[in-house]
Formats: structure tokens, sequence, C-alpha cells
């Protein structure tokens, strides 16, 4: 594994599981989830190579790594740090916990005194956290003394030559004079974001425990000065995180083997502090190549406080250590004016994918593709510079786009675009088609989405659950399709076979759309009631009739034109719809439909208000018709030779939703 090529790459989220008890002894900020930890590690080094970690918090990447086969550099500046590392990887009984302080549950990351609060029974929490909890010291000891069946800590790098595996050092990353160059095989860290964690001051308590009357000096509290954090009061402001976090990238970069490859984990939304770790470890030699959304097993404690401040997910930013150094690059100013042009056309790539309006944070997910595209020009660190990003956002603003609060940025002019069905609506799609194939449990559909779904696609597991909840019953800890979906899918062809005898006795041809020919209505395939082989519409090229208008659920038809549309829909996913009927001509003068469930009444009429489909709803005149009314409708006329076409406007309806009044104190007034 010595170059770029022999490596099979993660291009794509991972499953992020629950920790097992071995990740559990000991509470700690920010873990990472092991599995993808884990992952990354096994596709990124062979056993016996060597792996590194400079800010190895509660020791993850490094007990990983020995679990896997691999040699292990554990370092931190925080005592408490290397601490759990050593206790959690070094065989032993719990002994080594004696002194062990028992913690409960972290909300927030810093101190916080709550304007109400529970005093517990500190005896209680000891002896869950230390010997009856499932999450306590001692099932934890023993998962890890079951998952590393070899330790030996070395005492200087060259003992990990021999057969030592694993040098855990309490020290500072600005440093590693101890290791030396080209020596590490792969890299695997979680750097600190911006302030937002205060280990020092998080961990002061702990360590003045765990020094005890004796003032061990293991326990020491005078790290604080080298501590790489944005904090005030202790005088390190954005310049000193930055400055600091460049020199601690040059020397991983110094250490780490040609070729080879580190990544960088990221869970911070203020724009400027990705930016300084980016900028950092660019300009350290490394090259940029994959920056992937990566969701979490759970929302974490801040998220769900902060739901809307906190990212939910980490990046997780892979850089390659290239064979021979390039040339420093220094960018003109007067090539910036290019450099935007290429940002400007990859953020329009972006919406046009995703295909709804899209928050800063889920554009930044896509950031390899706008880096690409400026690497091909030369550019090493404009393009990953998430400010410029930011900049030519705004510079666009209500030109090119428009931000629509509480969604995020949208385009102006969407129809200029064309951008296809949103990405809610395909990821419902795939989770429907997913649970048509199987009985799934939740992990097997979330690995479905994120296989599908990549970087700036990927959705938030929650979003993904409220689609499984909404389709789906848990049974025995899978999920299986509600008897009402099928029935639902059922009406679908029943309606169009509905529509398609209607519309023959109203005096027009019909057209069944091509997924929708196959389909059976009362036992014969609604092909059957389709008049065209081939398709051809008056002002309508050949393309667009291939591409949006064959895909229509039905039309009716007179002189090659579209005089009724119809789009039967039993999902949510119903944009799709919209967009295929904008493909008909206005001269047509076609009436437009679509056809719903009742229960879906309020959950259309919600859709139909927003940006995406307001404007076209009231340009293009659609209306509703419920299932059920259809049904009356045909039974009433089934036996008619012939039917008024204009009819069929009787029973549709103008989609505005209904407000319910707002009570007044004097609705409760006797």
């Amino acid at each position: 594994m010595s170059s770029a090529e022999t490596v099979t790459h993660i291009d794509y989220a991972l499953l992020a599981k629950a920790h097992p008890r071995r990740h559990l002894v000991h509470k700690f900020w920010a873990r990472k989830p092991h599995n993808v930890v884990a992952e990354y590690i096994e596709h990124y080094s062979k056993n016996g190579e060597i792996v590194l970690d400079p800010f190895v918090g509660s020791g993850v990447t490094a007990i990983e790594a020995l679990r896997l086969g691999r040699k292990a550099v554990a370092l931190d500046l925080n005592p408490i740090a290397t601490f759990i590392t050593r206790m959690i990887a070094k065989p032993g009984p719990r002994s080594h916990w004696s002194r062990h302080s028992a913690t409960s549950f972290w909300a927030v990351h810093r101190y916080w005194i709550p304007p109400r609060f529970l005093e517990s029974n500190v005896w209680m929490l000891f002896e869950s956290a230390a010997i009856k909890g499932a999450q306590g010291v001692l099932r934890g000891k023993k998962d890890a003394n079951k998952q590393i069946p070899f330790y030996k800590e070395a005492t200087a790098f060259s003992d990990l030559e021999d057969d030592a595996n694993i040098l855990i050092g309490t020290q500072s990353a600005l440093d590693l004079s101890s290791i030396p160059d080209n020596s590490i095989d792969y890299v695997f860290t979680d750097p600190p974001y911006g302030g937002d964690i205060q280990y020092f001051e998080l961990s002061t308590l702990w360590l003045s425990w765990l020094s005890g009357e004796e003032k061990d000096g293991t326990f020491n509290l005078d790290w604080w000065e080298r501590e790489i954090t944005i904090n005030p009061q202790q005088s390190k402001d954005f310049d000193y995180y930055h400055n600091r976090l460049h020199v601690a990238f040059r020397e991983i970069f110094r250490v780490l083997k040609s070729g080879r490859f580190l990544t960088v984990t990221f869970h911070n939304t203020d724009v400027k502090v990705y930016n300084s770790i980016l900028r950092a470890v660019i300009f350290a030699g490394f090259e940029l190549q994959k920056i992937i959304y990566q969701p979490p097993a759970r929302a974490s404690a801040k998220a769900l406080l902060q739901p809307y401040g906190s990212a939910v997910g980490d990046y997780y930013i892979r850089f390659h250590k290239p064979e021979k150094s390039f040339e420093k690059v220094f960018e003109r100013e007067a090539d910036e004016k290019r450099a935007k042009k290429i940002i400007l056309e990859s953020i329009k790539k972006i919406l046009i994918e995703r295909g709804e309006p899209t928050p800063l944070t889920d554009i930044l997910k896509g950031h390899t593709l706008i880096y690409s595209e400026l690497r091909k020009l030369g550019y090493r660190f404009f393009g990953a510079n998430p400010e410029s990003i930011s900049t030519v956002l705004d510079e666009n603003k209500d030109k090119e786009f428009t931000f629509i609060k509480g969604e995020g940025w949208w385009f102006k002019e969407p129809s200029k675009y064309r951008p296809g069905m949103p990405l809610n609506e395909r990821v419902e799609l795939t989770v429907l088609d997913t649970l048509h194939r199987k009985v799934a449990t939740f992990d097997d559909i979330l690995q479905d989405i994120y296989l599908n779904f990549t970087n700036a696609q990927t959705p938030s597991p929650n979003s993904v659950k409220d689609v499984v909840e909404e389709y789906a019953t848990p049974k025995a800890g899978k999920w299986i399709l509600k008897p009402k979906v099928r029935d639902r899918e059922r009406e679908h062809s029943e309606m169009i076979g509905f529509l398609a005898e209607l519309g023959s006795r109203s005096g027009h041809e019909i057209w069944i759309g091509l997924r929708e020919q196959s389909d059976t209505h009362r036992g014969k395939p609604l092909s059957e009631l389709c008049d065209f082989d081939q398709l051809s519409l008056r002002e309508v090229s050949p393309d667009d009739v291939d591409k949006y208008v064959k895909q229509i659920d039905i039309l009716w038809i007179k002189d090659g034109q579209v005089a009724f549309s119809f789009e039967v829909e039993y999902t949510t996913a119903v944009t799709e719809a919209f967009l295929r009927c904008s493909a008909i001509p206005e001269s047509h003068q076609t009436k437009r439909f679509i056809v719903v469930p009742k229960e879906r009444e309020k959950f259309l009429y919600r859709k139909l208000s927003s940006q995406l489909l307001r404007e076209r709803v009231e340009k293009e005149g659609w209306k509703i018709i419920f299932f059920r009314t259809l049904r009356e409708f045909y039974n009433w006329n089934v036996r008619k030779k012939s039917i008024d076409p204009s009819l069929i406007l009787e029973i549709a309806r103008t989609p505005v939703e209904e407000r319910v009044k707002q009570a007044t104190i004097e609705s409760f007034s006797e």
C-alpha cells in the first residue's frame, strides 16, 4: 500500500453503530463511532502497520487499531486522554480503575449550572458505572481484554519495530520529534474544533481527583498553556488556534510516509474554523481528495439541545501525502474572478442534484466537487476554502440565488435550470424500494440510503426514520410495509384504469405512462387501454416527449394536443409529477390534475405552498381529485356511452389549504 492506486477508497457514508462496552467505560467528548473508525483503519493500513492519532482523546483510534492487528501511536496533551486509552487497552482487572471517578451524563460541553437540577446518589452511580451497569468498567474491561489479545507498550518509537504494538505519550501534537520522518503508515485524527470543547477546563476536576494527596505528576494541570483552542479567558484567539493547528499538521506531514493517507474528522458549523482546519492541512503539504458527510449513530446531547446550530454528524476529510512534494502555489488575485465562476457553477450543480432549497452546511458536503473542479486549473486552496463558497453565495444573492428562511439557498429562477426530483422525495422512494424488497432493519435501510446518496445528498438518520415510520411498522426488530401502502399501490392502477375509461368515453385518445403500462387493472395490463404505440404531440420536441411527457401517468389527447393530464400519487413524492407536466406547452391549454388519497390532503397542501411548487401550481392551474371522489364519479358514469369531459372539473378542488379560524376568548364564554 505504498501508493494511492492500491487503495479501495471510502467515498460514501458508513452506517455508524452504537459504541461497544470497551468504549463506554469512561465519559469523553466527541467520541467517534468505533466501527466507522475501524473501517477507515482497515482500508488505509495493513496488518502490522503503524497508525497515528496525535489527538487521541478517549483512544478509539488506538484501541481499534490494536484490535485489527495494527500498531498504534496514541498521543494527547491531556493526561486524562492518555490515561483512559491506556486503561482500556492494557489487559488487567478493575484495580486499574480504583481511583476512577463515576460520572453520569454530559448534556453540554462546558461547565453549566442548570436552573433546575436533581441530586443523585453517588454510591448508586458508582455501583452502576463501575460494577453492575451494562456500560460499566468491569464489563468494558472484559470486552477490551477479549478484543485486544496482545498488548505490549513501547517506551520509545523504535520499540514498535520489534514486538511492541502501542506507544502512548502525553505530549503536544506541536512537537512529534520523537517520531522519525516518513515512519507512519496512516493517520486518523479528530483535532480540536476551535473553542467548541474546552478540554482542559472540563478535565480539571478529574485531574485533581486522580493526582491525589500526593500530587501525582502524571495528572498535572500545567498543560493548558499548550492546548490548541480558542479561549478568550486564556488569551487564545483565532490566530493562536490557526497557527498552532498549522504547526501540528506540518509535523503530521513530516512523519507520514509518502503516498499514504490522513483522515481528519470535523464537527463544527463555523465556516471560519472549518476553513482553518482545511487551510492548515493543505498548506502543510497535503492534497485534499474527498470530503464525506458521516451521520452519527444518534444525535448528541448538544445537537438535541441546539438542533439548528450544531451539525448533526461529521465531515470525514481524506488527504493524501504526494509521492513528490509540489511547488508552493501562490494564487494571484487576478485568478479570483475565474475561481469564483467555477465555484458558482459547482454550487448550481449541487442545487440541481438536490432539487430543493439547501442549507450552507449541506452545500459544504459537496465540497469535493468544488475543490476538484478548481484543482484542474491549478488552485490548491481557493476551492477548499469554505469562506470562498459562502462569499460566492452572498455575492450572487438576488441574482442567481435566493435565501429561503428555514430552508436554505435556492435558485432565484428555478425554471432556468429544471432541477430534478427533490432529494427528500428520492430518499422516500429509496426507502419504499428497500421495504418492497425485504423486511428490513433500520440499519439495512440506512445502508441503502448511504450507498445511493453521498456527500451533499446524504440525509440525516432522523429524516430517514421519519419516512420509515410513515410507511412501515416495526415487528421483531425489523420494519415491514404497512398494509395500507400496498392497498394504495393497487388503487393507483385502479385510478388510472378509471381515468382511461372515462377519457375514452369523453372522446379523447388515451396515453398511459410508460412505467404504468405494465401494471394491471381488472386482470389486464393498462397498456391495453393506451391508444398509442408511439406518442408525438404538437409543439413538443421528441426529446421532451420521451424524457417527460411519456412518464405522465395518464393523458387525454385530442388533435395532437393534451387536453387533460393526470398524475396519480399515493406517496408524498409528488414534485416530479409537476415537473413532468411542465413540458406541456401553454398553447395546449391543458387542464392539470393530481389525484391523491384523502389522507394526503394536508401534506399535499403544504407541499404545494412551498417555494418549489407554489408559483407553478398557480400559473398552470392545477386541481386536486381524491381517490374516493374519482371512484364515486366513475361508478356514477360507468354505464354511460359518452361523457361530457367538463364534468371532471366539477369533482376537482383548487389546492387551497383550509385554515382553522383562530379561537378568541369569546369562543369560550357562555
